[in-house]
């Protein structure tokens, strides 16, 4: 197995190295405007900028995001959302019931600027060599747009501070980029604890298939996966009693996307190995109650924040943590019935952390 691997990961890095002359890739300059979208409290830009996946390899690659200011002027501060494993941008901003769903709307509404993007290998981000996707790599491609967010390569402005918002996966990778490159000034992390459910893995696994049997991602190799038709309403990702049928289905729908067989066979390792301990920056540490993939017995006890922050806070040594429970709501709690509240919550803890005049 291991030297399968290896094989793969020399053989995507020849594939990459050889993308420009033989495939003709073409990527497109830092923050180039694709479409631009009016509407709600805040104007939104289509971005892609084009990134290493590597340090040391070129600029072979794209990210999309998309910025969106609050009208009546731009704040100083980003927040660059992350989305999770098996899920693209729509994560942070569903197109159906965005007053409720919609954490990009709702704190555009407070005044913050989001810039929300497709990890590298999903969506309309580039879908390099799976070998190649993994959360070191994904955390490279953040801090490169992390650099670019603060020399106003992306949009018309230059971000004083930026605030890494990850969820699941996504978390991972603002975990790994702050401790290795300590350029952020803030962490919202959303659906991970350092204690997995027991029965996690193998249930999650079981959700999952290749990519390329999905109609939508049939341009991914075979380490890319997805989850099962019909698989997202499950117990794993939803609480049933507090989930709205039509959520479910426009998770299906928009949000649904990929990741890695190495992004989730590596999962647990920075868990373990002192990832946490070298983050500086404060962290507002978020949990779904019912999160069945880290709550629960012989896993995290999700009864309280005060629960979650006895558990957490030894991981946290040198980051000021703050820790809130959303009750009733499953391990993707942006799509739950209350989501709302917790959007709350980060509105909070951004104004404590950062005042604002």
């Amino acid at each position: 197995m291991m030297w399968e691997k290896r094989r793969r990961w020399q053989g995507a890095l020849a594939m990459a190295a050889s993308a420009l002359a033989v495939t003709g890739f073409a990527v497109v300059a830092p923050g180039t405007a694709q479409a631009q979208e009016s509407g709600r409290d805040q104007s939104c830009v289509d971005t892609h900028t084009p990134v290493s996946i590597q340090e040391g390899l070129p600029a072979l690659y794209s990210i999309y995001g998309r910025l969106c200011t609050p009208r009546g002027g731009d704040s100083d501060m980003v927040q660059v959302l992350i989305p999770g494993g098996t899920y693209n941008h729509n994560y942070w901003d569903l197109p159906y019931q965005p007053e409720r769903y919609s954490y990009v709307q709702a704190l555009g509404a407070k005044g913050y600027t989001t810039f929300n993007i497709d990890r590298i290998g999903t969506g309309q981000s580039s879908h390099p060599p799976s070998p190649l996707v993994t959360v070191p790599s994904n955390a490279y491609v953040v801090h490169q747009l992390i650099d670019k967010l603060r020399q106003g390569k992306i949009g018309d402005r230059h971000y004083r501070k930026v605030v890494l918002v990850g969820h699941s996966l996504g978390t991972l990778t603002a975990m790994v980029e702050s401790s290795r490159y300590h350029d952020v000034d803030g962490l919202i992390l959303t659906g991970i604890q350092h204690k997995i459910h027991p029965g996690a893995a193998p249930d999650f696994s079981a959700l999952l298939w290749p990519a390329v049997q999905d109609p939508r991602m049939r341009d991914r190799d075979p380490g890319y996966l997805t989850t099962r038709p019909g698989a997202r309403g499950g117990m794993l990702f939803y609480q049933p009693t507090n989930a709205d049928p039509g959520a479910i289905a426009a998770d299906d729908k928009y949000a649904k996307d990929s990741l890695t067989d190495l992004e989730l066979g590596l999962f647990p390792s920075s868990l373990v190995d002192g990832t946490t301990e070298r983050i500086t920056a404060p962290v507002l540490l978020v949990s779904g109650g019912k999160d069945q993939i880290f709550c629960g017995l012989g896993g995290s006890d999700c009864t309280s924040a005060d629960t979650v922050r006895a558990q957490e806070a030894p991981h946290y040594p040198h980051a000021k943590l703050t820790t809130f429970v959303l009750p009733e709501a499953g391990h993707c709690i942006n799509t739950h019935r209350n989501a709302p509240d917790w959007y709350a919550a980060a509105d909070r803890w951004l104004d404590d952390t950062f005042p604002r005049d």
